[in-house]
């Protein structure tokens, strides 16, 4: 029983981290993509009419293009859906856990209710590994 409770802890944790990590990434090319998509406004500055800026500026401008290019086929979109998914069924099995290890606590014993709601647990858990597939 604590095992589960600890793997879905674990889960919790892990896909967090996960949408974190790929939000930001995701939010960072939509400002990059932003920023370089004015290019005449950008390359009228002094500092850009310089040989170094006008090189940084070019490069600028082919790294956005190329991103603005292949964030349709990175498809951010669909796998934040699909790790909100597995974070939001993770959720619900760490807190069906947590109150199932709180009702043994509290009861000292281990009973076949206790029993039902831990295969039910298991076979939620079990759900969960078949959509992550």
């Amino acid at each position: 029983m604590y095992d589960l409770l600890r793997l879905a802890r674990l889960n919790v944790k892990y896909y967090s981290r996960q949408l974190q990590r790929i939000e930001t990434f995701s939010r960072s090319i939509d400002i990059l993509i932003a920023i370089g998509a004015p290019v005449s406004v950008a390359a009228g500055f002094w500092f850009f009419k310089t040989d170094v800026g006008e090189f940084l500026w070019k490069t600028f401008s082919s790294i956005t293009a190329v991103l603005a290019m292949t964030k349709p086929f990175l498809q951010h979109a669909a796998k934040i859906k699909k790790i909100e998914q597995a974070l939001i069924g993770y959720r619900g099995l760490d807190f069906d856990m947590s109150l199932l290890a709180n009702e043994v606590r509290s009861e000292k014993t281990y009973s076949k209710a206790h029993q039902k709601q831990f295969t039910a647990a298991q076979n939620r858990l079990k759900d969960l590994a078949a959509c992550r597939t």
